[in-house]
């Protein structure tokens, strides 16, 4: 149904908002879309801003075999605006491609 591949990643500034909207929304239904998905928040093994900006600016979604649609977006933490991510900064292997389940 083209609506969302299933997950998200959120990275909260303030840990008392990021356990207030666990508690507000782990459960929650989307309704708006033809699904069954309600949500299921869990904490990240990544914690932090600058330590999920310098994993990801050498992972390899960020490498030229994935579309850019795909790739995490990086928001100024005070204007919210769209930002580019910082150059990797040693070489980013390409995606290991798993095998199409039958």
């Amino acid at each position: 149904n083209k609506c969302n591949v299933g997950y998200a990643f959120v990275n909260f500034i303030n840990e008392d908002e990021a356990r207030r909207f666990k508690t507000d929304f782990e459960g929650f239904k989307l309704t708006h879309f033809k699904s069954n998905k309600v949500l299921q928040i869990s904490f990240a093994r990544i914690q932090g801003y600058e330590k999920n900006v310098e994993h990801f600016r050498n992972s390899a979604v960020m490498g030229g075999s994935v579309a850019p649609e795909y790739q995490p977006l990086l928001f100024d933490p005070i204007t919210n605006e769209e930002i580019d991510f910082p150059q990797p900064d040693k070489p980013i292997k390409n995606v290991k491609l798993r095998k199409a389940k039958s």
